[in-house]
């Protein structure tokens, strides 16, 4: 039978790991014109790549182990951002700093990957 899914080569790992670079500044971005709307005109193509990002992270099959790791502790963050904004929703004296739902998610997606970019650094430092 033959196999469906090949291995991914080096030049592909190398291509998926440096392709998740996109998401910071278009996180950014997309953070930014969700906070002033009208301030870029090209907040659809940052919300695209936001969007895409995040979702590209779900093929981790095309990263080795170390981008793994460095990926596992970048969504533990973005995973405790989500806890805080979690709380601030069900304690009644945060309700009123909760952001719109999609700001938040904007938040969570640029604490990923400021993590992510942070990690890296310090990986590549060390």
């Amino acid at each position: 039978m033959p196999q469906l899914l090949k291995e991914p080569t080096e030049s592909d790992r190398n291509f998926t790991y440096k392709a998740l670079w996109i998401g910071l500044p278009a996180s950014w971005l997309y953070l930014a014109g969700l906070i002033w709307p009208n301030a870029f005109l090209f907040q659809p193509l940052a919300t695209g790549f936001t969007i895409g990002s995040m979702i590209a992270l779900f093929i981790t099959r095309m990263q080795d182990e170390f981008a793994q790791q460095q990926i596992a502790f970048a969504a533990l963050i973005a995973l405790s951002v989500s806890g805080a904004l979690m709380g601030m929703a069900h304690l009644p004296w945060t309700k009123a700093a909760l952001p719109p739902t999609d700001v938040a998610l904007a938040i969570i997606a640029v604490s990923f990957h400021t993590a992510l970019a942070g990690r890296r650094l310090r990986d590549a430092l060390s």
